[in-house]
C-alpha cells in the first residue's frame, strides 16, 4: 500500500492527478506541468514535499557525526543550512541532502524519499561504530513539509510568519508559521528564490496549503518540480547521482570541503581531483523542442560515449534539455553530440542552469 501525505484529500479536491513515486501516492500535476513550472518562474508555486525524509539529530556529538559522515562543513553557526553529501567508502554518493543547524547541539536533516530508511540506518550504524553521544529521530510522519518557490514567495508568505522573513539564502530558524510551530529555511529545488517550511502541527499545515492557494499561489506537482530542477541543473538522486558516482564526476565540488579534515570517501575524492576522472556530468541542449530522455545513448563520431540520466522539455528555453555523463574531453560547452533511442536528436553541451539568468532564477536582474 502506498504512503500518502496529510494533504492528499485537499489536493484531490484541487484537481490533482496522482502517480506512484518511491512508495508514495503523490500529485504529478494540477493544471499542467508546463503551466505550473512557468508559474514558479514568474510568480509563485507551492509544493507538498512531505514525502521527503526529515530527521531531528541532537546530542553533544551531533556536529562531529555530520562532519565525519558528510562532505560539506557542517560546523557552522546555528541558523545556517548546508547542501551536503553522504558518501560510501569508494566516494559514491549515498544521498544528497540539505541540513540546517538549528542549535549548537541540534540539526534538522532533509533526505530524499527513496533514501530515508537507508540514511537513517547508516547514521545509526555510524553512531554506534564511533560511540557518539547523538540521537536521531525520524520525524517524517509527525510533520508536513511545504516548498513555496518563486520570485514573489517572500512577499506572499511573510505576513504569515510571526518573526518575519529576514533570512538570507541557506539560512533558517524555528518560527511560528501560519499559526504552527515550524522550521523555515530559504532553500529549494527549483533555482528560484523560495522557502521550505516544516510544520509540526499537521492541521495548521493543511490550512496553510489552502491559504496559499487562495492567495493565488499555484499548487504544483512532481512533473513541474522535475522540469524546474532540470532547468536549474540540479541533480535527482537515483537518476543523475547514486552510489556509483562521486561528487567530482557529478561536478558537485561546491559541496565538498576537503580542508575540513577526515570524512568517509575523502581519500578517493583527493585522488580524483589530482588525477582526474573518466566521466563528468554535463548539460545537453537540444537543437529542437525534442527532449532527450533517461537512458538515451550519447553518440560522438558514431561511438557511444555516455548516456542520458534525466531529460525534459523546458518551457522557458523552449527546447529539450538533459543531463548526461560523458568523457571529460567532450564536456566543453558547445561540443556537438547526438543522443539516440529509436531516433536521433542533435544536442550540444551547455552550461547549467539552462535558462537566461538575467530573466530567471536567483541571479536575475531586479
Amino acid at each position: 500500500m502506498s504512503l500518502e501525505t496529510p494533504l492528499k484529500d485537499i489536493q484531490a479536491r484541487m484537481g490533482a492527478k496522482f502517480i506512484e513515486f518511491v512508495g508514495w501516492h503523490l500529485p504529478v500535476s494540477y493544471v499542467s506541468p508546463l503551466k505550473e513550472a512557468l508559474a514558479v518562474r514568474n510568480y509563485c508555486g507551492v509544493f507538498d514535499v512531505s514525502h521527503m525524509g526529515r530527521f531531528w539529530i541532537e546530542g553533544r556529538d551531533a556536529v562531529k557525526l555530520l562532519q565525519r559522515a558528510t562532505t560539506n562543513n557542517m560546523d557552522v553557526r546555528p541558523g545556517r543550512a548546508r547542501y551536503t553529501l553522504f558518501l560510501n567508502e569508494n566516494g559514491g554518493i549515498k544521498d544528497d541532502e540539505v541540513i540546517l543547524r538549528v542549535r549548537e547541539d541540534a540539526f534538522l536533516e532533509v533526505t530524499n524519499a527513496a533514501t530515508r530508511e537507508k540514511i537513517f540506518n547508516w547514521l545509526s550504524h555510524l553512531i554506534s561504530k564511533w560511540k557518539l553521544d547523538v540521537r536521531v529521530k525520524d520525524i517524517t510522519f509527525e510533520t508536513v513539509m511545504l516548498a513555496v518557490q518563486g520570485p514573489r514567495a517572500q512577499e506572499i508568505i511573510e505576513p504569515f510568519i510571526e518573526e518575519g522573513l529576514d533570512l538570507k539564502r541557506y539560512r533558517g530558524r524555528e518560527v511560528i508559521a501560519f499559526g504552527s510551530k515550524a522550521s523555515i529555511s530559504r532553500t529549494g529545488y527549483t533555482g528560484e528564490d523560495g522557502f521550505e517550511i516544516i510544520f509540526w502541527d499537521i492541521e495548521k499545515a493543511r490550512n496553510a496549503f489552502k491559504t496559499l492557494v487562495n492567495e493565488g499561489v499555484q499548487p504544483c506537482g512532481l512533473a513541474a518540480r522535475d522540469i524546474l530542477r532540470l532547468e536549474a541543473g540540479m541533480c535527482l538522486y537515483g537518476n543523475d547521482i547514486d552510489e556509483n558516482v562521486t561528487p567530482i564526476e557529478a561536478r558537485l565540488e561546491f559541496a565538498v570541503k576537503l580542508e575540513k579534515g577526515e570524512f568517509i570517501g575523502r581519500d578517493v575524492l583527493i585522488t580524483q581531483k589530482e588525477q582526474g576522472t573518466e566521466i563528468l556530468r554535463v548539460g545537453l541542449l537540444s537543437r529542437s523542442r525534442r527532449a532527450p530522455r533517461k537512458g538515451y545513448l550519447v553518440i560522438w563520431k558514431d561511438e557511444i560515449v555516455g548516456h542520458v540520466t534525466s531529460g525534459t522539455f523546458s518551457p522557458v528555453v523552449n527546447r529539450g534539455i538533459a543531463m548526461a555523463y560523458v568523457p571529460p574531453e567532450l564536456s566543453k560547452p558547445g561540443t556537438q553530440l547526438i543522443v539516440k533511442n529509436k531516433g536521433e536528436i542533435a544536442v550540444e553541451v551547455a552550461e547549467m542552469p539552462f535558462y537566461d539568468t538575467t530573466k530567471y532564477g536567483l541571479k536575475r536582474m531586479r
